[in-house]
């Protein structure tokens, strides 16, 4: 799997423990997805830190979950190209978390 950009700003806030608690009592670093558009294939998280919080908080409030993550993830650089559809699911599906 060839993720085009390397060392991912995701791959390091889930290396340093960075989460979101759920309402039924699990963690997230991320939610992510993935997209094909204009015939390239994509993955980017769905889950962000809030911009104003700049926090590692595990408060729900200090998360943001915005109504078109594809745009938003593309605009703060978290939009990350594949070579197929495969990969780029693979990766949204937990690949990111072999990255170093």
């Amino acid at each position: 799997m060839k993720v085009k950009k390397k060392k991912s700003p995701i791959a390091k806030r889930y290396g340093d423990g960075h989460s979101r608690k759920n309402i039924d009592g699990s963690t997230s670093s991320h939610l992510m997805a993935s997209a094909e558009a204009d015939g390239k294939f994509y993955a980017f998280p769905t889950l962000f830190p809030n911009p104003m919080s700049k926090t590692s908080s595990q408060n729900p409030k200090d998360w943001y979950e915005p109504k078109d993550p594809f745009s938003y993830a593309k605009s703060v650089g978290e939009l990350y190209e594949f070579d197929t559809e495969k990969e780029a699911q693979q990766w949204a599906e937990g690949g990111y978390k072999k990255q170093s």
